[in-house]
């Protein structure tokens, strides 16, 4: 009997399939997925591994086997392999990021041959993702599997929006928004067209200046303007969709003169926006994609309620989905896009009307007329003739039906990748500002999602009207909350947000009550004890909330609180008692995180519980943990672990993982016995990075908040100084400790920072000021008074890593000083937010150093 599988039987039968690919990515999807793979025995099918890192560095892999015979160089179907990896690729570099990508086959095949081929194809037609995927940067390629490191997470820009002051604004293709907020309230807003010929860095800054002086701010503080285009995490913009009047050179210039405005994608402002109003509801439980459907189309994604576009992903849609030769070019140049432009909306009217024999209304043809080969007539123009008679009404219905099933494309792609499925969807932007419009473009989605993807669930969230006295009359100043605002001004009212969420990130909102760590002791004390004599507390014990970010004194100043308490007791007729429960005691194996985060870091869930059993009056045993060897405490281990203490060697340091199998093997393993019990005059202190991260808590269980501050940049120097002292810290060099700091850096501030606006006190520590100070003056002798007494910091960063890498760092700052200060003005410290930075500035400080 004859094989059906000879090399040339699967040869023609890929042939055959190939030629039932249609121009959709779907066709593609199902032939090279699912059909090509039946063409030959299993032995001949080939797994092709595409290896991707994505832009918060997950390392993803997609799958895709096909017969060996369709790797034959030269031939047609070797050329659709290669495009059809090339789209998978780009698809994936424009929604969630690509840095690196790696392509894994059989060990014979050439598959170095492969990776050329496809890097070629992609760099040729899709020019544009080389931007987009990596934010300008370039894509690493190599041959085989790529390893998982670290992923940079996203959480939920946590914000106060009740307190501040702040400006947003949107520069779209046809005119400028901007808004002012003021605790909550639009207290100012203005809207005009973009004309040719005047800069518009010129009428941007007037913009901003009229706005800034109406809330009273300067010009020079935190302000984010929403661009069209992707916009990399740390608001510098990488491409911007060509506009009237405006380019990437003239915002860029703005930003130059004003270092704080920040960029940000116009479609992620609007998730900003949408992300805050339904925080409390759905945002955060399951993805959400914000559609901004204007001149193009712009999109956000927000996951768990943080934007990916905060921590890598471009969030484009400059990715192939229509294969025909006359396929329509996009706004960026390239070919077949998923983004269709407003214009197509207008031929593709003209288009069916004159296929159907529909005559065109007079006004409408003069206005075609009058265009000319550059049509300015808008998607908008269509629209009118949904309000007009049945057979113009059913050609537009069907455009924008049309309009709505290719974006049904988007939630199909981002399903897979995701591997999700469903979402909520926001809409908004010029083309679904009028209900016949949006309601075309909504069952066009519906439909194409019931044809081509079903399962996937899309839920799109209502729009939200506002309340005004006088309709559609901006020329008279009203008030209205950021929550109630209009579809139209919601952009410029989630950068205005966005804008308010930096400052208190930054902490540039001053608190009510703000000390200094020596007076704050002695005031912190007293009101605890005035609270206790007096009875205010809320519950039966009185409960203390101590937060901050990591390694900057809070655990000191809890204990000093929680000394100063006992010794009250001791001394006066009060009998009270204090007792910490450390946050660090609910940390959670790595094991059992479900993701990464702060916040998944800690069993917070079981730490609320215990709080509210204390304010209950019931009796609470909580965990132990020890953070310097990393392991969770059991009975037996915190036994064995007290007693080996005897010889100097703590059991859970010298032989960590016996420590750990210890643990696991316990049947207590994460229980203590460390108990409070019911108490009058007992004071809890809690003590953690998230101690005022529950509103609920904060406000019906802590008697008195208190947030205790060090920047950035001294707790830097705090660790670097613990790396030349302890134990567990060595081995790290300063370089390293930078990179820690900076990858968790925009986290930290967004979720711990901003708590500090929820507490009664917030103090100040300076302990490591005074420390980088006093250390200075010991290392660097004679050349100390020489120094800027504002860059102590980075004296002592640039100290340390010159001492890392065996340079005589006193001869350097006595000879150097001047080089050195150069170096400091334009490394910035201070601001260091990208991933290398602290390896970037160990190599300019080296190359500083040899230049000498």
């Amino acid at each position: 009997m004859v094989s059906d599988y000879t090399s040339e039987t699967v040869a023609q039968r890929i042939d055959a399939l190939l030629l039932l690919i249609g121009d959709d990515l779907q066709s593609h999807h199902v032939i090279f997925r699912e059909e090509l793979k039946k063409t030959a025995h299993r032995a001949d099918l080939v797994d092709v591994a595409l290896w991707a890192e994505e832009g918060n560095g997950k390392v993803s892999c997609e799958i895709i086997t096909v017969p060996n015979q369709i790797f034959e160089p030269g031939t047609d179907r070797y050329a659709k392999l290669l495009e059809y990896i090339a789209v998978c690729l780009n698809i994936r570099g424009e929604t969630l990021g690509i840095r690196r990508i790696g392509i894994e086959t059989r060990p014979e095949l050439n598959t170095d041959r492969l990776i050329s081929d496809v890097k070629e194809y992609f760099e040729r037609e899709f020019f544009i993702t080389l931007l987009d995927a990596n934010f300008g940067k370039s894509i690493q390629w190599r041959k085989g599997r790529i390893e998982q490191g670290g992923i940079r997470i996203g959480q939920v820009r946590s914000g106060r929006y009740d307190q501040g002051r702040s400006v947003g604004m949107v520069v779209t293709g046809t005119d400028i928004k901007t808004v002012a907020l003021e605790s909550g309230n639009v207290v100012y807003r203005n809207e005009i067209a973009i004309e040719e010929g005047r800069p518009i860095e010129e009428v941007l800054e007037e913009c901003l200046t009229k706005a800034a002086t109406e809330v009273g701010i300067s010009k020079n503080e935190d302000v984010y303007i929403g661009v069209p285009g992707p916009v990399d995490p740390y608001g510098n913009i990488v491409r911007i969709a060509k506009m009237k009047g405006v380019t990437r050179e003239s915002l860029e210039n703005l930003q130059r003169k004003y270092p704080s405005i920040r960029f940000i994608n116009d479609a992620n402002v609007e998730a900003v926006y949408h992300r805050i109003i339904w925080a409390g509801d759905i945002a955060t439980d399951q993805p959400t994609v914000a559609l901004v459907l204007r001149k193009g189309i712009g999109f956000a994604i927000l996951v768990e309620g943080y934007l990916l576009s905060w921590v890598g992903a471009p969030t484009e849609t400059h990715f192939r989905v229509n294969f025909s030769e006359d396929a329509p070019i996009c706004n960026c140049g390239m070919k077949g896009c998923l983004e269709l432009p407003s214009e197509w909306v207008v031929d593709r009217f003209m288009h069916l009307a004159s296929e159907r024999g529909v005559k065109l209304p007079h006004d409408f043809a003069e206005k075609v007329e009058c265009a000319g080969e550059k049509c300015d007539l808008l998607a908008a123009d269509v629209g009118t003739f949904l309000r007009r008679d049945w057979e113009l009404q059913k050609v537009a219905s069907d455009v924008f039906m049309e309009y709505g099933e290719n974006l049904s494309v988007l939630f199909g792609e981002l399903a897979r990748l995701m591997d999700v499925t469903g979402f909520w969807v926001a809409l908004s932007g010029g083309m679904v500002q009028q209900k016949g419009e949006r309601a075309m473009i909504i069952q066009g989605i519906a439909k194409g999602i019931d044809d081509k993807f079903p399962g996937l669930k899309i839920e799109i969230l209502g729009g939200i009207e506002e309340v005004r006295g006088r309709a559609g009359d901006y020329g008279e100043e009203e008030i209205t909350r950021y929550e109630r605002i209009s579809g139209k001004w919601q952009g410029a009212v989630g950068a205005a947000l966005c804008a308010l969420q930096e400052k208190q990130m930054k902490m540039r909102i001053e608190p009510d009550t703000k000390l200094m760590i020596d007076e704050a002791e002695g005031v912190a004390i007293s009101e605890i004890a005035g609270i206790l004599r007096t009875g205010r507390k809320l519950s039966t014990h009185t409960i203390i909330g101590v937060a901050g970010p990591s390694g900057g004194g809070k655990t000191h100043f809890a204990r000093l609180v929680k000394n100063g308490i006992e010794e009250l007791g001791r001394t006066g007729s009060d009998r009270a008692t204090a007792e910490i429960i450390a946050m660090d005691d609910y940390l959670l194996p790595k094991e059992k995180r479900e993701r990464g985060g702060i916040r998944a870091k800690y069993s917070l869930t079981l730490l609320w519980d215990d709080i509210v059993a204390a304010n209950n009056g019931d009796t609470v045993s909580h965990p132990v943990f020890d953070q310097v060897s990393r392991v969770r405490y059991s009975k037996l281990g915190r036994f064995l672990d007290e007693k080996s203490t005897m010889f100097d060697s703590r059991l859970s340091e010298s032989h960590t993982e016996l420590f750990r199998s210890i643990n696991r093997m316990t049947e207590w393993s994460g229980e203590s016995e460390i108990k409070l019990k019911s108490d009058k005059d007992l004071v809890i202190i809690i003590d953690g990075i998230l101690a005022l991260d529950n509103p609920t808590v904060n406000k019906l269980y802590y008697d008195y908040r208190i947030f205790v501050h060090a920047s950035w940049i001294w707790r830097l120097c705090a660790a670097i100084y613990r790396a030349w002292q302890e134990k567990w810290y060595q081995g790290a060099n300063t370089a390293e400790i930078i990179e820690k700091f900076v990858f968790k850096r925009p986290e930290e501030e967004a979720i711990i920072n901003v708590t500090y606006l929820d507490a009664d006190m917030m103090v100040e520590n300076d302990y490591y000021e005074l420390k980088v100070d006093s250390d200075l003056k010991n290392l660097l002798g004679e050349v100390y008074p020489l120094l800027d007494p504002d860059l102590c910091a980075q004296y002592y960063i640039i100290y340390a890593i010159m001492g890392d890498n065996g340079y005589d760092a006193k001869t350097i700052f006595k000879e150097r000083l001047r080089d050195i200060n150069e170096l400091i003005g334009t490394s910035r410290i201070e601001d260091m937010y990208e991933e290398g930075a602290g390896r970037r500035l160990e190599e300019d400080i080296c190359r500083m150093a040899e230049s000498g």
